[in-house]
């Protein structure tokens, strides 16, 4: 989850001051230790709650404590005060919120005491570095006795600790009956991050609706001993009554995932228990760990805002997170995300060509630290550590099966408070082409189609519930659109001689399980907002026809040659036939990811297809092929409506006109959503070299999941 909670440091911290000169000794005696508002986002008409716990021992009388808000004095405790009982140490104080209190404005709160001539006030913004509240499950599970785990976890309470009293999972769908349990007794939480998972939780706990499972997360703590408080969130999970579409040898998984190495002033990442769980639930095999790598060069002492991100001393302890909580059946691939500077220009940048690109690392042996130094990302911070994507390839060039990825090549953050991260420039992409480690760009990152920004429904450590406000985008995709432009470009340009970009697809989930919770809150300003992409809703299947190996070493081979496809649904695979004899593993021949050289072109090259659909993504609509070659693309589209099928065809007749070399590509898409483009499949290309020598190689022994894969592109059933 991207929490972007801890915004400045020292603009955040709660602040205790006392307006009338008063000696330091004295300060310490009397004041006011604590102030809490709920709700936090306060709307016309509502009942406010102000809890307040004053310091000192007041013998004569009782304080006078009135509550500002953004100036304007609102309530006090008056009344209370005339009692007998002593309203120390804390009490609490309600008003009804009037006009001036406009529907999702957050306001600064403050308290005045009022004692012996003296005034103590005490001034709290919202959203301070204090606890944040989460809880996560898998957006999907497959079939109906599915194990549901459910992960409650509380961020930054060592910076205020509380008393855990109760976790309860109900079932939103059945009048919110309690599914699940767990009685803490107050226990003390004053740890900088710490979770809960109810692991024993299964889908038939639950009634399901429409497909979907609806759970409401309520939590109740203490503060301070007297004041208890409720947070509620909803979580909505698929239940599925098919797995992901695939076929024999193929695997999925996610290739840009934040882990809690990644850990900062603006995010957190998801925990390694919960990684192997959900990405079982969800039905990935492995993912790949991308944390960046933010640390400081030489032997400086990390500092800034990446302080906690992923060190050089962590490398080796994220490697044992990875191995420990893979399985047989799940792998976790540890990798980096690596910032590195970007001088290129772009749309209203600030000309101090300090922006930065990032830069996706995969099965890298040796930890490559892309450091961005304090304050890296503020305009007027320290941009002198960042380093040049020369330097980070040179580093992964001499590591035996590390790989590289271009990460989010086609998508901006021009964000005021913040250094631009802006898209890879045609120079960055001609220097990472140069190494051969680089193996191509994230071409599918985030799907982000529902989306809300609506504060009556997201209230931070209070109350979440996204899903009766998500509306759709209608340019949820123009990333995508944006990056298969610029892969096809790429790919059209390095054809004499060919160097193979590959395509790869990844969530770039930070925790987010369930959903992607991000934005900003500082002082007055809130930018919060959640949208539906979450872990293994962008997925990248690779071809492992020996499985996925012990480390998941035939995963990242797969990556290296691009035999794989990106999807967020469907499923399409295809190879050629160059020599026409009945299969696609001869010595001329080709799959996803490699190079076909036919003998000549009247050996009846063939091209050959298999897709497949299931009803939670619906039938594919149509099929594309893309053919590329140095004077551009064309794109040939048959029309379907099915779950399943398979194609072959000579390929002659679409060969580009004057080429001898070029490429296929396929793109699979279902129908669309309200009008919006839904599920897609898009491959790797097959490049088709026909100056190629006569190629004398023995044949291929092939596995039985070759054999399956021929099976399914020349008959459409695996035998």
């Amino acid at each position: 989850m991207i929490l972007m909670r801890r915004m400045a440091l020292v603009l955040l911290l709660v602040t205790a001051s006392i307006t009338i000169g008063i000696s330091t000794a004295f300060a310490a005696d009397y004041g006011i230790s604590y102030l809490r508002i709920h709700p936090r986002i306060i709307n016309p008409g509502m009942e406010v709650a102000v809890n307040v716990m004053l310091t000192g021992e007041f013998t004569d009388a009782n304080p006078i404590v009135a509550i500002f808000f953004n100036g304007e004095k609102v309530a006090d405790n008056a009344e209370l005060a005339k009692g007998a009982v002593s309203l120390a140490p804390g009490f609490q104080l309600k008003f009804v919120a009037d006009e001036r209190f406009t529907a999702g404005r957050q306001v600064e709160l403050k308290a005045v005491m009022y004692y012996q001539g003296k005034e103590y006030t005490y001034t709290y913004y919202p959203d301070s570095v204090y606890k944040d509240l989460c809880a996560d499950a898998p957006w999907r599970v497959q079939g109906w006795s599915a194990n549901v785990p459910v992960e409650v976890t509380i961020f930054d309470a060592d910076m205020w600790s509380c008393e855990l009293d109760w976790i309860q999972i109900k079932d939103a769908n059945n009048n919110n009956s309690v599914v699940a349990s767990h009685d803490f007794g107050n226990i003390t939480i004053d740890d900088p991050r710490w979770s809960y998972i109810f692991n024993n939780i299964n889908v038939n706990n639950f009634v399901v609706s429409g497909g979907y499972i609806n759970i409401l997360v309520h939590m109740r703590y203490w503060e301070m001993i007297f004041f208890s408080y409720d947070f509620y969130q909803y979580l909505r999970i698929k239940v599925a009554n098919e797995p992901l579409p695939d076929a024999a040898g193929w695997y999925y998984g996610d290739t840009h995932y934040h882990t809690s190495y990644t850990d900062n002033y603006y995010e957190e990442g998801g925990s390694f228990p919960m990684i192997a769980r959900c990405g079982a639930a969800i039905g990935l095999d492995w993912t790949t760990t991308n944390d960046h790598a933010s640390n400081n060069s030489g032997n400086q002492a990390p500092i800034g805002e990446f302080a906690n991100d992923l060190q050089t001393g962590e490398w080796t302890p994220l490697g044992d997170s990875c191995s420990l909580n893979s399985t047989s059946s799940f792998k976790i691939i540890r990798g980096e995300e690596v910032t590195v500077k970007n001088d290129a220009a772009y749309p209203g940048d600030d000309g101090t060509n300090d922006n930065s690109a990032h830069l996706l690392t995969m099965g890298n042996s040796y930890y490559i630290e892309g450091p961005v130094g304090p304050d890296a990302y503020f305009e007027d911070g320290d941009h002198s550590n960042l380093k040049s994507l020369t330097s980070r390839l040179q580093l992964l060039q001499g590591q035996p099966a590390g790989i590289a990825y271009a990460a989010h090549q086609s998508e901006a953050w021009p964000v005021p408070v913040f250094e631009d991260i802006i898209p890879w420039s045609s120079d960055m992409f001609s220097t990472a082409l140069g190494f051969s480690s680089f193996k191509g760009i994230e071409l599918y990152n985030e799907r982000n189609f529902f989306f809300t920004n609506d504060g009556n429904y997201i209230v931070p450590d209070e109350y979440v519930n996204p899903f009766p406000v998500f509306q759709a985008q209608a340019d949820w995709d123009s990333n995508l659109v944006r990056g298969v432009a610029l892969w096809d470009s790429l790919l059209c340009t390095h054809l004499n001689p060919i160097r193979k970009v590959f395509a790869a697809g990844g969530s770039d989930a930070h925790g987010d399980f369930n959903y992607r919770y991000t934005g900003l809150t500082l002082l007055f300003y809130s930018n919060i907002q959640i949208t539906d992409d979450a872990f293994g809703k962008v997925r990248t299947a690779v071809y492992c026809p020996n499985g996925m190996g012990q480390n998941g070493e035939n995963v990242i081979n797969a990556l290296a040659n691009g035999v794989s496809v990106v999807t967020d649904g469907p499923f399409i695979i295809f190879g050629i036939d160059a020599d026409g004899n009945g299969s696609v593993f001869g010595p001329h021949d080709a799959v996803i990811g490699g190079t076909a050289t036919p003998p000549s072109l009247e050996a009846n090259p063939r091209l050959v297809s298999y897709w497949k659909s299931t009803s939670e993504f619906g039938p594919i609509q149509y099929v594309k092929m893309i053919v590329g070659s140095a004077n551009g693309t064309t794109t040939y589209t048959q029309a379907l409506n099915n779950y399943s099928g398979y194609i072959s065809f000579d390929l002659t007749r679409f060969v580009p006109q004057g080429q001898s070399r070029f490429y296929f590509r396929l793109e699979a898409q279902c129908p669309n959503i309200s009008g919006y483009p839904s599920y897609r499949c898009i491959t790797n290309p097959v490049w088709v070299d026909l100056t190629a020598k006569e190629n004398t190689s023995a044949p291929k022994e092939m596995t039985e999941a070759d054999r399956i894969m021929d099976n399914l592109l020349f008959k459409g059933t695996e035998r």
